[in-house]
């Protein structure tokens, strides 16, 4: 499906069978760092999250159900998958309002989806509880 990924890579969505199948990653020497039976859906698109755990790596299994959003607006929502991270909350903003989309993420949590209408926009991550939120992507170093 995917060879020499990164941390935070993504990769497009590839055809499976149905049925169960076997999910493997391993290093570029061979070495077998997991390896974890899914069971693959007739018309149903999944996401494969590679985690870490308090006992090692882990393969989380994420639904991408679609969005069923009102006519020409988008939809957004996220993941926490860093153990480490701790819970945090999500906005949106342009530069006509700013709203918090999702509170209190939790490690291996997934959202639902929200709606909003297409356009740019900021993300802004903090930890829950933050006074002052994180610009997602950083902006640029001068």
């Amino acid at each position: 499906m995917a060879s020499q990924l990164g941390n935070g890579d993504v990769t497009s969505y590839v055809q499976s069978a149905s049925g169960s199948q076997t999910v493997t990653v391993s290093g570029a020497n061979g070495y077998v760092y997991i390896q974890k039976s899914i069971q693959v859906r007739a018309g149903s698109a999944v996401t494969i999250a590679i985690i870490n755990t308090a006992s090692g790596l882990d393969i989380m299994e994420i639904s991408d159900i679609s969005c069923s959003a009102p006519a020409g607006t988008s939809c957004l929502r996220t993941c926490n998958l860093s153990q480490n991270l701790g819970p945090f909350d999500v906005s949106i903003g342009n530069p006509n309002n700013t709203y918090t989309a999702f509170t209190n993420v939790r490690y291996r949590e997934v959202t639902p989806y929200t709606s909003f209408y297409p356009g740019w926009y900021q993300l802004f991550i903090s930890r829950t509880g933050a006074s002052r939120p994180t610009l997602w992507p950083p902006p640029p170093q001068t």
